[in-house]
């Protein structure tokens, strides 16, 4: 089994002016490398990647100063599956999956850090995420599919996941298929 490859942070296109056009087609010559892990379930990891991380990319990415490069580290089993969500999408859209999970990792984690004996708050927490859910998804049919509830620790990431453009078929191939197996092995192997 091979690693999953780091992912390019590559320079915005939109954002680059004409003069700073040649960045792009350049980057690989970039005089400095910086590689970043991200932790989905890390706190601090959420905050670089939606605060820090656009300042990084428009001040040295952008210009071709640097290359940065995404490598997830996953430590917890939250990690993995909100890894096999992004990796589901396939290498060309990964990082734009996973960035989706990192710069809201807010609404998602709220769940995971309720304690369990508060039932009645991680039930509000999962009505309310299952209420953002759009009209195309059998509410019902997902809950039974997908085990969602308050004791599931995977409930929160599956209906965010679900509410922000995953198909029903996406999670499940995502997170319960020979194709979730490959990209745990996948990851699995990138830890050792």
């Amino acid at each position: 089994v091979e690693a999953f490859p780091f992912t390019w942070l590559k320079p915005a296109a939109a954002t680059l002016a004409a003069n700073n056009a040649s960045a792009a087609i350049n980057q690989d010559k970039a005089p400095y490398t910086i590689t970043g892990y991200f932790s989905p379930t890390c706190g601090h990891c959420g905050h670089f990647f939606k605060t820090e991380l656009p300042v990084v990319q428009t001040k040295y990415i952008n210009p071709g100063k640097i290359k940065f490069g995404i490598r997830t580290y996953c430590h917890h089993p939250i990690d993995f599956i909100v890894t096999q969500l992004a990796w589901s999408r396939g290498a060309d859209r990964f990082l734009e999956a996973f960035s989706l999970f990192m710069s809201n990792q807010d609404v998602w984690f709220e769940f995971l850090v309720t304690p369990a004996k508060e039932i009645e708050k991680r039930k509000e927490i999962i009505n309310k995420m299952i209420e953002k859910l759009p009209n195309t998804i059998d509410r019902s049919k997902i809950l039974v599919k997908f085990n969602i509830n308050e004791e599931n620790p995977n409930s929160s990431i599956i209906l965010f996941a679900l509410a922000n453009g995953f198909s029903v078929e996406e999670v499940d191939t995502a997170i319960n298929s020979e194709k979730a197996e490959d990209i745990a092995n996948r990851l699995i192997v990138a830890l050792l």
